[in-house]
């Protein structure tokens, strides 16, 4: 029963975001390229790039609204914002804090009402998006140190 009222908020709380612009972590046994749908049991985190943090969180401007999703084994909400080096930081409704890496490595997408992900991100490929993505920061980083700047 607990599952299943996960699952009925998820869904509807997807809905009411319908069209919203994403960033989605997929798992990874999948191939998926633009234009594919990511079915909810396949996404484990969605990081809104539009849609404001709603915790109550001083000086706000660039946190904004996050799900964790059954993939994960965990269904939690909370906020995310981009650190300088390309990571992010989640935090959870209880306070809870979480540093990940490369937020730009997960592609782009659109919510649908059925809570499925339209991936929009161009030329995407699963197979190849995230070795693209490690090497450019990797040159980007490069070019800061040879700059002086990092």
């Amino acid at each position: 029963m607990k599952a299943i009222c996960c699952l009925f908020l998820l869904l509807t709380s997807q809905s009411l975001y319908a069209g919203e612009p994403v960033r989605v972590f997929l798992n990874q046994n999948k191939p998926y390229v633009t234009g594919n749908q990511v079915l909810p049991e396949d996404q484990i985190y969605v990081l809104f790039t539009s849609k404001p943090c709603h915790l109550p969180i001083a000086d706000k401007r660039n946190v904004f609204y996050f799900v964790q999703l059954p993939a994960s084994n965990s269904i939690r909400r909370g906020c995310w914002y981009p650190t300088l080096d390309n990571g992010f930081v989640i935090i959870y409704a209880n306070g809870e804090l979480s540093k990940q890496p490369l937020w730009k490595s997960f592609p782009r997408g659109s919510l649908n009402t059925d809570g499925t992900i339209s991936i929009t991100e161009t030329n995407y490929d699963s197979a190849t998006f995230l070795k693209k993505t490690l090497d450019k920061n990797f040159n980007e980083l490069l070019q800061k140190r040879k700059a002086g700047d990092y």
